[in-house]
């Protein structure tokens, strides 16, 4: 999925599976700009989940909007179910979720690795933004990671 300026556009890729002829795994190799099993692009999840964990402002609720209005999936159904009452207002199509950013920040944030941020001061996140210490982590983690990511996308 693409977001493209106030919605979400689905584009059709396709990933290459391997089977291993002796242990019989499959594999799947992902292209660079796809993240294993998240449907938004890698890029667009990184500029996002970066501008959340560097802003002390933002939440995951103004994390997911686009010039302070929400993204909409308009390829979604908008009318209600019937097993809701009649007198409900019809509402308009779906917005992104806020969790989708916790999600990515969460998923960038997990390092297999053991890199640290090298330059500068340590970063600390908004006391706010975190409750354990390893949320703390996967925050400092998920910046490293993304700031990292213009010379991935090069």
């Amino acid at each position: 999925m693409v977001i493209s300026d106030r919605s979400v556009e689905t584009i059709a890729c396709a990933l290459v599976r391997w089977r291993c002829p002796v242990c019989r795994r499959t594999f799947t190799e992902y292209p660079f700009f796809a993240a294993p099993h998240k449907r938004y692009l890698r890029p667009q999840m990184m500029i996002r989940a970066l501008q959340y964990v560097e802003d002390d402002a933002v939440s995951y609720r103004k994390g997911v909007l686009q010039s302070f209005l929400p993204i909409f999936h308009p390829e979604a159904p908008t009318q209600p179910s019937d097993t809701e009452s009649d007198f409900i207002v019809q509402q308009g199509p779906p917005v992104m979720a806020h969790s989708s950013l916790y999600h990515w920040v969460s998923t960038l944030g997990v390092c297999r690795d053991n890199t640290r941020e090298a330059r500068g001061p340590p970063f600390v996140p908004a006391q706010w933004k975190f409750t354990t210490p390893l949320r703390r982590d996967i925050l400092i983690a998920c910046r490293s990671r993304c700031r990292q990511a213009p010379s991935l996308f090069a």
